[in-house]
């Protein structure tokens, strides 16, 4: 009679821990909003006329004017244009000076734009921003720090080669198939020359060459490796424009 019991307990208490058992939880299904508007990162940015008017190109840059040095104070101790002092932009934007003019660590033709645009927005119409920042000054006034200082990183040589708003002159052959690869095609038009290179030697003989004009900046790397810096660059796009939480799993919208 025990040994019954002891089976009927041993049964019951099975069927029990079958009954409180979890079913597998099942994959979550990837949630699907609509694409939002295109112009992602690499869209070129048009300033406005009001924005174009605010910038003032080395070459006018008077002696005695308030010129005031946005930068990072290492970058501003490192080198600076002679006259400058370095503040920050909430500084500048609580002193709010007038007629004075302002750079920052921007070197590309739309850079300057931005900034106008951003300090007409708080009011300071009367600031104006120096035209291709500090490197196009050292170019005008050939500075020693020109070459350092005209160098693009990573981010800047995508940005303005997806935007198509400069003049780009390829010292290896290797960049010629990526230029060709790019979905705008770049411009013989503005006051940029943009070189790319696979070396300094290469960006040497360039500078040596070149007889004023344009504002020179380069980029020196591997084409394959501005290949693939463009490639994530644009995947990023896509993924942005079609909006948080997209999954190529979603069915069109």
């Amino acid at each position: 009679m025990e040994r019954v019991a002891l089976l009927l307990l041993a049964t019951l208490s099975s069927g029990m821990a079958g009954a409180l058992a979890l079913p597998p939880a099942e994959p979550e299904a990837p949630t699907c909003h609509k694409p939002r508007e295109p112009g992602g990162t690499s869209q070129a940015v048009r300033p406005n006329a009001q924005a174009r008017q605010c910038l003032m190109p080395p070459a006018q840059l008077k002696p005695g004017v308030t010129l005031i040095d946005l930068r990072s104070s290492q970058d501003y101790l490192a080198f600076h244009i002679p006259g400058a002092n370095n503040q920050q932009l909430n500084q500048l934007l609580s002193q709010r000076p007038r007629d004075a003019v302002v750079y920052d660590g921007g070197r590309l033709a739309q850079d300057g734009a931005l900034l106008c645009e951003r300090l007409q927005r708080y009011g300071l119409t009367n600031v104006r921003v120096l035209e291709g920042g500090i490197a196009a000054w050292t170019q005008s006034n050939r500075d020693t720090h020109a070459l350092a200082v005209s160098r693009l990183d990573d981010g800047e040589i995508t940005s303005v080669l997806l935007s198509g708003r400069s003049s780009v002159v390829a010292l290896s052959p290797g960049f010629n198939a990526v230029l060709a690869s790019l979905p705008t095609q770049t411009t013989r038009a503005g006051a940029q020359e943009l070189v790319l290179a696979s070396s300094e030697a290469e960006v040497s003989t360039r500078w040596a060459q070149r007889r004023g004009g344009k504002t020179l900046l380069y980029w020196v790397g591997d084409p394959q490796r501005l290949q693939s810096l463009l490639q994530t660059l644009l995947a990023q796009d896509r993924k942005r424009e079609m909006g948080p939480g997209y999954s190529p799993t979603c069915s069109a919208l």
